[in-house]
């Protein structure tokens, strides 16, 4: 006789995506919040013994977190060679940084006394005035964590 077990699991929750804005990128993009299984599926990667594997399952936990059309961007943006568009895993640790402040309230880097804050609003680089999101583009809407 083989014994076995039940666990309970929480409804999914909806999840509101988070609008951001990259240089070079015209359109809104948009993330959602990581959940605690994307953020453990990352941190295993990043501890295994293959660093490709490691290397691999970092970028599709963070791609995850990323709507179609905005996982569709930033792929070619991070696939184009850098005379072209020097966009790289630098830039798409900066929006994971970003995208856990803003889902937690609660800063990545430790503050200082001598160190300004940082702001991690979704304002564009050019004159900071918050851009629209385009009629055209509505965000998918992402259940579960």
């Amino acid at each position: 006789m083989t014994k076995g077990f039940t666990i309970s699991v929480p409804q999914p929750i909806e999840a509101d995506p988070i609008e951001f804005f990259v240089e070079g990128t015209e359109e809104a993009l948009y993330a959602y919040p990581p959940s605690g299984g994307q953020l453990a599926v990352m941190m295993a990667g990043i501890s295994g013994d293959d660093d490709a594997e490691g290397v691999s399952g970092m970028i599709n936990g963070i791609f995850a977190m990323f709507d179609d059309e905005t996982r569709a961007i930033l792929r070619k943006r991070l696939l184009a060679p850098d005379h072209v568009d020097p966009f790289g895993m630098n830039e798409i640790m900066q929006i994971l940084s970003a995208l856990m402040e803003e889902s937690t309230d609660r800063p990545t880097e430790s503050s200082s006394a001598s160190a300004p804050s940082r702001t991690t609003t979704a304002t564009p680089s050019r004159g900071g005035a918050r851009r629209q999101v385009p009629a055209t583009r509505t965000p998918s809407r992402r259940t579960g964590s």
